[in-house]
Formats: structure tokens, C-alpha cells, sequence
């Protein structure tokens, strides 16, 4: 995350893109390339529910539904960094088989 003066967040940094790129593709290297701006939230009171309607596609074509910068930020007294594949992982919880739990235990 890459934050401000002031310590408020401004963008995120897609670390393996980044790092690959500036070893591998150093020619044609740009590091704004692999950040982008994460959905911001200050309200304490405020759900992921109320968040995730913020959160975009931008399509390649009609067919494209992909959400590539999916990371809500948190940022009040508590902090936290939400993933696309939380919100996935929390949505698939108790339909997808998890091996390591106990058969109708979670």
C-alpha cells in the first residue's frame, strides 16, 4: 500500500507484477503500471455490503466481467484490507469442500 504524507492511503501495489517487471521487462518498466487505486472507506459504521456495490469492471469487451482492482481498504480506528478473494471466500463458504474440515463442521 502506498500511502501519503499525512499516512492516508492513495494506492496499491500489485507486488509480484511490480517485481517481475523490473527484473524481467526492465526496458519497458513503469511502476504506475502496477498500482491502482483501491475503494476507500473512512466510515466506521459502514459494511461490506455498502462497499462492494463501489467496486468496477472495466471491460475489455461485452463479455468481460472480471473485477481486476478489487481491494477495499478499511481505514478508520481499525484497519483492514479487503481482497477480492475474501469477499469470493466468504461468499463460497459451506458450499465448496474444504478438506482439511470436518465434514459439516465449520
Amino acid at each position: 500500500m502506498l500511502v501519503d504524507t499525512n499516512n492516508e492511503p492513495k494506492m496499491v501495489l500489485n507486488s509480484d507484477e511490480f517485481i517481475r517487471a523490473a527484473l524481467f521487462n526492465h526496458e519497458r518498466f513503469s511502476p504506475y503500471r502496477h498500482c491502482h487505486r483501491p475503494v476507500i472507506v473512512t466510515n466506521g459504521q459502514a459494511t461490506i455490503g455498502d462497499v462492494i456495490v463501489r467496486l468496477r469492471v472495466n471491460p475489455e469487451h461485452c463479455q468481460d466481467d472480471v473485477v481486476y482492482h478489487d481491494v477495499i481498504l478499511f481505514w478508520n480506528e481499525t484497519r483492514r484490507i479487503i481482497t477480492g478473494g475474501d469477499i469470493l471466500g466468504r461468499l463460497l463458504r459451506g458450499i465448496v469442500q474444504n478438506p482439511v474440515l470436518k465434514q459439516g463442521v465449520a
